[in-house]
């Protein structure tokens, strides 16, 4: 008959301890993160687990992520948190014209500080359609060369709306002629905008 030995003291010692070690690496890991926010090994943050705690954001999707979102991260901006503030002048406002010849393609912009807001409507006097590309480009701070953000873009003869500038910077329109004729846009704009100008033609 055999007789079953009882497991030593130090077998169940180590039993264990590999059991506390198990659960304190779960404990770290998945817990913290999951429930209370709290990564230590960043573990968290790249599997998602941060975005079950409460209060905490997802992980960025990989098209934000291609835009800086703070300054440390991308030697830009960090992001804005502007509900209202003061100036101690009246916003601009002014009606401006560009003339595209046919299948002429120019490039207008403005100067806008961070944080600064734009009101704007353009249209297409006569004829048309444009392919247009509201977007702008840092002029201060660091930035990776060749850095701009892109608004909106598409094929139509108006536009309007609002924006607030995410960095200072130059801020406007690509306009493209889809015609073959000339064509006359009429650009009204309102905010704490400076120098509306032609930046030359596009390659």
């Amino acid at each position: 008959m055999n007789t079953r030995t009882p497991p030593s003291r130090a077998t169940v010692l180590r039993a264990g301890a590999y059991a506390l070690l198990a659960a304190a690496v779960v404990l770290v890991l998945a817990v913290l993160p999951a429930e209370f926010g709290i990564d230590v090994t960043g573990f968290g943050r790249v599997t998602g687990l941060m975005a079950l705690s409460k209060g905490a954001a997802p992980p960025p999707s990989a098209a934000s992520a291609a835009t800086p979102i703070n300054a440390d991260a991308a030697g830009g901006a960090p992001p804005l948190d502007v509900w209202s503030q003061a100036h101690a002048e009246k916003y601009h406002t002014g009606v401006f014209e560009v003339t595209l010849k046919g299948d002429e393609e120019l490039e207008y912009k403005t100067t806008l500080s961070r944080g600064e807001p734009l009101l704007y409507t353009w249209k297409v006097k006569q004829g048309g359609p444009v392919y247009f590309e509201f977007h702008g480009e840092p002029t201060e701070g660091k930035w990776p060369d060749g850095y701009y953000e892109s608004y909106e873009k598409g094929e139509g003869t108006n536009g309007q709306g609002s924006m607030v500038a995410p960095f200072t910077g130059l801020h406007g329109w690509y306009w493209l002629n889809l015609t073959d004729k000339p064509i006359t846009i009429e650009v009204e704009l309102a905010g704490y905008f400076t120098d509306f100008k032609r930046q030359g033609e596009a390659n």
